[in-house]
């Protein structure tokens, strides 16, 4: 992890940003790149290299997985290399990937995921709301208490963010708010003290401040510190997070909207920060990230502005000044969001633009030398999308595309990619209503991420919406154990729900049945995001433990869903117990009394024909000629012995049931 040692290059000094000369070279906050190199690997895969590209590199970085240093091989300042052994990927998961960098300056990097899973070809999730006792409208995802599992982070309009620390099975912690400027709209994630712990820095529109939260280290929260986006009225809505000078702390660009500028604010190492400079860019700029499009190995901004419909790439010169760079105008109707990643694969960065006016996101394929190839390519997204992110959905290790779309109702779309940065027709999901952010990680650590919607007017006063990824079609329960069950009698039945995930309808091709088992129900067809449920009963045909299955096969499934089943098969009617010796009798005299009782196991009666002993034995009964259902009676049996030695006999219950007629086996010995 970074360390919290850090050389502070400046002062303020009557309002102004006095620069010291460094006494020793500082190493820059490392960057890195998405996708990793391979992406993903299936689990139970053999040890294998992993590449890490991104900026700010240095001999002595050392690539973290699931935080916990792997050897690590220094390629250049924009790529390492590390050992991933085979116990690594051993299991499904997702490891949380960084970079770290020793003092002087250094620190660590942002996150990046590897998926340890088998890919799939359809999606499906399924939703659950979260309330944050807000109305939310921005969300990130960070470890904020080092346990390993992924945390959120969402922004509420009442002036609060929300911490939700996860506890690693897709369920959350009751959130903890802590206070905000006023209108907050966006947020982003980093170590802005050095300590190597993520704190949060969140953008005040109403109030054109930032404010900066640092961690306790813990995943709580100091009060806030608020920093100024600049003079007058500046409307801030967006902060990308970077080490923009070099000196090892990170810095923050913020966009604001009403003075068209993206504010330059760089950090101190302690949380604290000051205003840089300003870059003029075309009107109404909502969005700015970062990264190295010129491969100089100094981090760059790529900025989308709605008023214009523009995007604009501005040439970091590393001390934390900005030259303009490309300009692209007429990129479709108001876009959003711009975000970052190598789309096809040739280890240069790629954008992707959504736009909110034409329902498309746009994708420009880096050239390397801070230029995007034009024209954009084009695919059509859900209704409105408000932002879009980068993140590999479907485990095959390339990057795909999820927009947020302020639909009439409230959807997620997803686009996957092809592997090359061509795209598939988009899918629609229902996410919560008045979707603002999104978000993405593996919350429930199966290896599949998930995405978290910051949905403004869910259930009417906001919710997050979280989409955890599950297989296309499941089925509930998994297995059922039916009670013990009289032989040739069927059981009551247990449902078993059959559940789209997916936003297309689906065909039951089969349900089969083995062992004492049986369904009713007709499951033919599901439609998208639908159920249907069949009956399953248990008859068994033999005594004791009877086991089987249903094995459900879809036009989705690559296997079929098995649901596995047991009971157990008892006596209609049962004479307990099975057998009683009545031990040393003297020949001529009578034990004392054994006692047996006879059950009826069935719900209807059963008719009693005779009750015998064999001779030497004698009984009395409260049975009578026939038990009520679930009845049970009283048989009293004495021995008497006439003769010296051993003595063998039984007690035999003949009646109507199946298994008749239930026996015990009875022993005593006469003596003198």
């Amino acid at each position: 992890m970074g360390s919290a040692s850090k050389f502070v290059l400046g002062t303020m000094v009557l309002g102004f940003l006095v620069w010291a000369a460094p006494a020793f070279a500082q190493s820059p906050v490392p960057f890195v790149n998405l996708p990793l190199v391979p992406g993903a690997v299936k689990p139970g895969s053999a040890g294998f290299t992993l590449t890490v590209n991104g900026t700010g590199f240095t001999a002595s970085s050392t690539v973290n997985w699931n935080g916990s240093g792997r050897a690590t091989t220094f390629v250049s300042s924009s790529q390492l290399t590390a050992t991933i052994s085979a116990s690594d990927v051993a299991t499904a998961g997702t490891a949380l990937v960084s970079v770290s960098t020793p003092a002087p300056g250094g620190g660590t990097s942002n996150l990046a995921y590897f998926e340890i899973t088998s890919p799939v070809t359809v999606l499906g999730f399924s939703k659950t709301d979260i309330s944050t006792g807000g109305v939310p409208n921005a969300i990130a995802t960070a470890d904020f208490n080092g346990d390993g599992k992924l945390d959120l982070a969402v922004v509420n309009q009442n002036g609060t963010v929300s911490v939700l620390l996860g506890v690693g099975d897709g369920t959350f912690q009751t959130p903890v708010n802590y206070a905000t400027g006023t209108g907050p709209v966006a947020l982003v994630t980093g170590d802005f003290n050095g300590d190597g712990i993520p704190d949060l820095a969140v953008v005040n529109s109403a109030a054109n401040t930032v404010s900066i939260l640092i961690n306790n280290g813990n995943g709580t929260f100091q009060a806030k510190h608020d920093f100024a986006t600049g003079s007058g009225t500046q409307t801030p809505v967006w902060a990308a997070a970077g080490d923009f000078d070099g000196n090892g702390t990170l810095d923050l660009a913020i966009a604001n909207s009403a003075s068209n500028t993206i504010a330059i604010l760089v950090g101190n190492g302690t949380g604290s920060f000051a205003l840089k400079s300003t870059i003029s860019v075309a009107a109404g700029p909502v969005s700015v990230e970062t990264g190295d499009f010129n491969g100089d190995g100094k981090l760059d901004l790529a900025v989308v502005s709605a008023s214009s419909n523009t995007f604009s790439v501005f040439l970091g010169n590393g001390d934390g000044t900005f030259s303009a760079g490309q300009v692209i105008a007429n990129i479709k109707a108001t876009p959003n969001s711009v975000t970052i990643g190598d789309f096809n694969g040739d280890g240069i960065l790629d954008v992707a633009i959504c736009n909110e006016g034409s329902y498309t996101t746009l994708i420009g394929f880096g050239k390397g030398d801070g230029t995007f190839q034009t024209p954009l390519q084009n695919y059509s997204t859900g209704i409105s999308p408000s932002q879009e992110v980068a993140a590999d959905l479907n485990g095959d290790g390339a990057l795909d595309l999820i927009t947020n779309d302020l639909s009439p109702t409230g959807t997620f779309s997803y686009l996957i990619n092809n592997g090359d940065g061509t795209f598939q027709f988009h899918n629609n999901y229902q996410s919560g209503t008045g979707p603002l952010g999104l978000t993405v990680g593996d919350f429930n650590n199966d290896g599949m991420l998930d995405i978290a919607v910051a949905a403004s007017t869910e259930n009417g006063t906001g919710a997050v919406s979280l989409m955890l990824q599950v297989p296309a079609v499941t089925v509930s329960p998994i297995s059922i154990t039916f009670p013990s069950t009289p032989l040739q009698t069927t059981s009551a039945g247990q449902n078993v729900t059959i559940t789209n995930n997916t936003n297309k309808s689906i065909s039951i091709k089969s349900i089969v049945m083995s062992g004492d088992f049986a369904e009713t129900g007709t499951c033919t067809g599901i439609p998208s995001l639908g159920t249907c449920t069949i009956n399953v009963t248990f008859t068994p045909t033999a005594l004791g433990t009877r086991t089987g299955a249903v094995t459900i096969t879809d036009s989705l499934s690559a296997t079929p869903l098995v649901v596995n089943l047991t009971g157990t098969g008892i006596a209609q009617v049962s004479l307990s117990p099975t057998m009683v010796n009545f031990g040393s009798v003297v020949v001529g005299s009578n034990s004392g009394v054994k006692q047996f009782r006879l059950v009826n196991n069935l719900t209807t009666a059963v008719s009693i024909s005779s009750i015998a002993t064999s001779p030497e034995f004698t009984q009395t009964n409260t049975c009578g000629s026939s038990l009520t259902g679930h009845g049970k009676c009283t048989i009293s049996v004495t021995f008497s012995p006439t003769k010296l030695g051993l003595v063998s006999g039984s007690l035999a219950v003949t009646d109507s049931a199946v298994g008749s007629p239930q026996t015990a086996t009875l022993e005593g010995k006469g003596i003198q």
